[in-house]
């Protein structure tokens, strides 16, 4: 008989089988949540228990290791009978006939095996450990017991349910508890089922991942389950909130293939509550639900696949049950949509809402099937199931979404519907969403698109036009607001758009024709929006076309035409040119190409129209003629106010110039030049033909021009400056000197005088202007140029004293006699008094003496030939330049030529004691000399003030400028001052100065020539006699040269002795006069005292003189009868000659 031989099967093999297929992490709480949904739970409790209990009274001895740390799940439902037995099936489920149950495989609970080796269940009375090790002493594979009838034998296996459910006074727990002690270090060595320990920590993670990713939205699609809660209770049994999630009231809808078709939305709200918040997170969805009936939904998988699939959809469970949930309050921007089966699956589509059904996915529900394995054969549940995926996303979803769509819109839940459509993905599964929603929305004619510009009022598409994001916004909002309804496609969209909707796409031709019924409206617009249908409806067809019969054109008076009257003519100008010539209507109305966009106006430019035409140069010529037109054309220059007023107008007008591409600006130019349209910095205008300056650069511009101002002259308005380039050949340049010149009127140069700062602007600005390049000025402008006072001139200071400097630079004309000097203010310069200009040749101001001179320029006057100048001048100048002057020449007197120096002598420039006025130094007695002695006292003669003081006196007296010498002028002056007939009080002191005038006489004779006239100044009284009485002539007197007593009795003796022969001999004192012995014969013998050596010396005198006859007659006489022979001394006596005895013989010559 045959024995039983069957397969038999490893437990934690399976199990471990099954772990390899679920992966660790949140999917192990999405399992537990899922047997607490589908056990119709409202509540569910998660815990981290940390806490270590007691294990004495334990079921078995090695789940004594169990009473550590462990997961808790709880909720508020007790298992079934059929619950009790799927746990203990493996591959088994109590679902499978269940179509509002989610699992269909019950494998999913085994996921709990990536936590533990002995996971525990209580459920009402109920407790059930699982041993897949076979490891209990008593109940190898697992043990189920009443708690109610054996729990007090085992209170510590009890115990670690403590904080989790609490049982009533039986005992009975009024819910379930999935408790999964974590692997130990222990257990994990020894376990086949997964040999790796769990930390707490990771558990802790796993809540932390959990709480930020799911919480918020795991509760979405779940039947029941409205309340969900994490804890976690420390070692030493605190407890620790980690987070809820609540559905204050909530719509639970359940579907099954067998409730028809149907549709249901609602509002659901879903408030998170995380630790430290003050207030929950609160998030309002819409979620919408759809079910095609059984036979449709086997119709569509039937069609597809093309067989009758009714039952085997039966079998899989499977039936089109969508629900899409929308987040409204507050909105989410970039929401990542995930699929759901009822609890969410890992897998994200990026659709802006979340989506739950009934889908076929692979064992470790981690993806969906693979589209590309379909199995064998056309009728593999391979094929079936990916088909089936399909059509959720090509049929169910599009149907569902529409509705959703329609729904947001009727319950004005969402500012931006847009955001409610899926964006472009790349899924094969979902690739065709886009196009097929589209498509139902289009079928069912939705009004689910927005207006554009009134996004509150939703519209189909037939009855808008269409338009996408890159069609120009501005243009949009323009057309909308005239009465176009526009809807807006978003880009992504554009390829989801039939064909056959091309004709509802807006164009300008279309935007044309519904324009022509609006013009009331087009009229009201603004004029920023009629510039943006005025471009959209010329730049689209490249011409006016479109816009000729609509008041779109805009004119530069701000209005709008149409161009459907071709009898009214038009002129085309830019902004520039409206501001020009916009104030006239002499060419015709003006539209403005200003007010157009740049490419619009460019179309405007380019069309041909027989009332329009572009601004051309007559045009141009007829405006410039109404407005300067009555200005005199033989006129250079306008200066009235109204040529002031204009200057504006000029600016604008030549700044379009400078800008113009006209092809014929040239002859525009040619037309227009008898015109005076140059502004000046005057406020005049200048004919063009007449040219203008350019105006001056620099750091001083400004004050410089203002400087030529003055002489008339203006430059080119600063305005115009920036646009010269338009008129090049009608400008000079600002250092063109023979323009300038030219340029100046005569009559305004005498106001510079007064100005001397803006001479010297001018000057510095001419002779910047000299690099230009060489240049000749006429006659006429040769004059003008020396009229300026701009020219470096030298001028005396008045006062000089006291300063360092004694002449001074200013500016002035160039008029008279220029006598060119080169040197500084240290020198002294004279007066002029006549039509002479002294021209300072410096550096740099002195070049402009090369514009009237060059030769003179080379010869100027250094300081030596401005101090021999100044000498033929001294006499004219008053007293301070004067010593300014002579205080230099004196110090360079050895510099002076001999001619200069000679010439210097006769100038009366010295002052001298006793007398105002100057004298010249050939006047002036040198103060040192012997001379001075004669003169003391008296008043000009002698050197004073600087020139008698050092060094100038010695200057002077070295160079020979005083007298110092006895000469014969000095005689006669002297002698004539002697013999002036003085009061007895200056006897003394004429006294004193004859006697030292005829010593001085004595000694210079010599030297002294020609002779004096003897009768001119021997018959004049200057010889010494007596300090108490006057002088007597020198004939009348004799110095008493050893022998006074031949004449003291006739002539007055001398106070001193005349030594020169010559000199006596001009004096007539070389020998006594035979006439003055016989007189001083005839009073000696009247004269007792000294007779007697008197009348010795006189016969003496007389025996060695040869006598006439008539001499010996006459002294005869006087002796005759009278006693003259003196004959003894002592006492004195006389005898006549009778009684005279001769002790030898007398000389012949004496005979009587």
């Amino acid at each position: 008989m045959p024995e039983n031989f069957r397969e038999r099967a490893d437990l934690t093999k399976i199990i471990k089988s099954i772990l390899d297929s679920y992966p660790l992490g949140n999917g192990i709480l999405r399992e537990l949540l899922q047997n607490s949904d589908d056990a119709s739970a409202t509540t569910q409790t998660f815990i981290l228990d940390l806490r270590t209990h007691p294990s004495s009274s334990l079921v078995d001895e090695d789940l004594v290791e169990c009473q550590g740390p462990a997961l808790l799940a709880i909720n508020d439902t007790l298992f079934s009978d059929p619950d009790w037995k799927a746990i203990s099936t493996l591959h088994g489920s109590s679902k499978t006939a269940d179509e509002n149950k989610i699992g269909k495989f019950g494998i999913g609970v085994r996921s709990c095996y990536h936590l533990t080796d002995n996971p525990h269940f209580l459920s009402g009375r109920k407790l059930v450990i699982f041993d897949p090790h076979e490891r209990f002493s008593s109940s190898p594979g697992g043990v189920r017991m009443d708690i109610i009838a054996e729990g007090s034998m085992y209170r510590d296996q009890l115990s670690a349910f403590d904080r989790s459910l609490s049982p009533d006074a039986t005992g009975f727990y009024d819910g379930t508890v999935v408790r999964l002690p974590l692997r130990t270090i222990g257990q994990a060595a020894k376990s086949t089922i997964k040999p790796t320990a769990v930390n707490p920590s990771d558990i802790e993670t796993l809540f932390d991942d959990f709480v930020e990713r799911e919480l918020s939205v795991v509760m979405l699609f779940l039947k029941h389950i409205r309340h969900i809660c994490l804890k976690v209770i420390s070692a030493n049994g605190q407890e620790r909130f980690v987070g809820s999630a609540k559905i204050p009231v909530a719509e639970k809808h359940a579907f099954s293939r067998t409730t028809g078709a149907q549709q249901r939305d609602f509002e659901c709200t879903i408030s998170v509550t995380l630790p430290n918040a003050t207030t929950p997170i609160r998030q309002v969805w819409r979620i919408l639900h759809a079910v095609r009936s059984t036979d449709e939904t086997s119709r569509v998988i039937s069609r597809q696949l093309g067989y009758d699939v009714g039952s085997k959809l039966a079998d899989d469970k499977l039936f089109s049950h969508v629900a899409l949930a929308f987040p409204v309050q507050p909105s989410v921007s970039k929401l990542d949509g995930r699929l759901f089966t009822l609890l969410p699956l890992p897998i994200h589509t990026k659709f802006p809402v979340h989506l739950h059904a009934i889908l076929a996915l692979t064992q470790d529900r981690q993806s969906l099937r693979n589209i590309e394995e379909i199995g064998t054969g056309s009728e593999s549940r391979e094929r079936l199931l990916v088909t089936w995926n399909r059509a959720i996303f090509d049929e169910f979803l599009p149907t569902t979404w529409a509705a959703l769509l329609h729904t947001l819109v009727k319950q004005n839940e969402i500012v931006d519907i847009w955001s409610a459509w899926p964006t472009d993905v790349m899924n094969e599964y979902w690739r065709l969403i886009l196009p097929n929603l589209m498509k139902r929305v289009l079928d069912l004619d939705l009004p689910v698109f927005p207006v554009f510009l009134n996004a509150n009022v939703h519209v189909s598409l037939s009855s808008a036009f269409l338009c996408s994001e890159s069609d120009d916004v501005a243009v949009l909002e323009a057309l909308a607001k005239v009465g176009l309804v526009i809807v807006k496609i978003p880009q992504h969209l554009h390829n989801a758009l039939p064909f056959a909707i091309n004709s509802l796409w807006l164009d300008p031709k279309r935007a044309s024709d519904a324009l022509k019924s609006r013009i009331s409206r087009l009229v009201a617009a603004t004029e920023k929006d009629k510039d943006h249908i005025l471009r959209y409806l010329v730049l689209a067809p490249g011409s006016v076309a479109l816009v000729k019969e609509l008041p779109l054109v805009p004119l530069v008076n701000g209005s709008r035409i149409s161009l459907s009257d071709p009898s009214q003519k038009y002129v085309l100008v830019t902004k520039a040119e409206s501001k020009i010539f916009g104030d006239s209507d002499c060419n015709g109305s003006l539209i403005s190409l200003s007010d157009m966009p740049s490419d619009v106006a460019a179309v405007f430019c380019a069309a041909s129209m027989p009332n329009v035409a572009r601004l051309n140069r007559i045009h141009v010529q007829n405006y410039i003629n109404t407005i300067f037109g009555a200005f005199n054309p033989a006129d250079d220059e306008i200066t009235s106010d109204e040529a002031l007023s204009k200057v504006e107008w000029l600016t604008r007008f030549w700044s379009w110039m400078s800008e113009s591409t006209w092809e014929d600006k040239r002859g525009l130019l040619q037309l227009v030049n008898h015109f005076h349209l140059l502004p000046t910095t005057r406020g005049t205008l200048r004919k063009m033909k007449s040219r203008v300056l350019l105006p001056i650069s620099g750091p001083n511009a400004k004050i410089t021009m203002t400087a030529w101002h003055i002489l008339g002259i203006g430059f080119l308005h600063h305005t115009v400056v920036p646009y010269a380039s338009a008129f090049q050949s009608f400008t000079v340049a600002a250092n063109d000197i023979p323009f300038l010149i030219s340029s100046i009127s005569s009559q305004n140069i005498s106001s510079l005088d007064s100005d001397p700062q803006s001479a010297l602007l001018i000057q510095e600005h001419l002779l910047d202007s000299m690099g230009a390049g060489p240049f000749q000025l006429d006659s006429r402008n040769h004059h003008t140029f020396l009229q300026l006072p701009i020219f470096p001139t030298r001028v005396a200071i008045s006062d000089p004293r006291g300063g360092r400097k004694s002449s001074r630079r200013q500016v002035g004309a160039a008029s008279g006699t220029l006598i060119y000097m080169r040197v500084d203010d240290s020198c002294p310069v004279p007066i002029v008094r006549d039509q002479n200009t002294f021209f300072d040749v410096l550096p740099r101001s002195g070049a402009l003496g090369t514009l009237i001179n060059p030769t003179g320029m080379k010869k100027a006057l250094d300081e030596l030939g401005v101090l021999e100048m100044a000498i033929d001048q001294l006499a004219a100048q008053p007293e301070p330049v004067l010593d300014a002057l002579l205080t230099r020449i004196i110090h360079r007197l050895s510099d002076l030529s001999e001619s200069a120096r000679r010439k210097l002598q006769d100038v009366p420039f010295v002052p001298v004691f006793g007398q105002t006025n100057r004298i010249p130094p050939s006047q002036v007695i040198d103060p040192r000399s012997k001379l001075a002695s004669l003169y003391e006292g008296e008043p000009g003669k002698l050197p004073g003030g600087r020139c008698g003081t050092e060094p100038y006196l010695s200057l002077l007296i070295s160079h020979g400028f005083f007298k110092r010498e006895m000469t014969g002028e000095i005689v006669t002056e002297r002698i004539t001052y002697l013999a002036t007939q003085w009061p007895a009080a200056d006897y003394p002191r004429i006294f004193d100065k004859a006697r030292k005038f005829l010593v001085l006489l004595d000694e210079s004779w010599p030297n002294i020539q020609p002779a004096l006239s003897i009768t001119w100044n021997l018959a004049k009284p200057w010889m010494p006699i007596r300090k108490d009485s006057s002088l007597a002539t020198p004939l009348t007197s004799r110095d008493k040269e050893g022998r006074p007593f031949l004449f003291d009795l006739v002539l007055f003796p001398v106070d001193g002795r005349i030594h020169n022969t010559a000199l006596r001999r001009f004096l007539g004192w070389d020998s006594i006069a035979t006439h003055i012995l016989h007189d001083q014969l005839q009073r000696a013998l009247n004269h007792t005292r000294h007779r007697p050596i008197r009348l010795h010396t006189l016969i003496t005198e007389f025996s060695r003189r040869a006598l006439s006859d008539k001499e010996l007659e006459s002294l005869k006489d006087i002796v005759s009868n009278r006693p003259w022979i003196p004959i003894r001394d002592e006492p004195p006596e006389i005898a006549e000659t009778r009684h005279a005895l001769l002790v030898s013989p007398i000389e012949p010559s004496w005979a009587i």
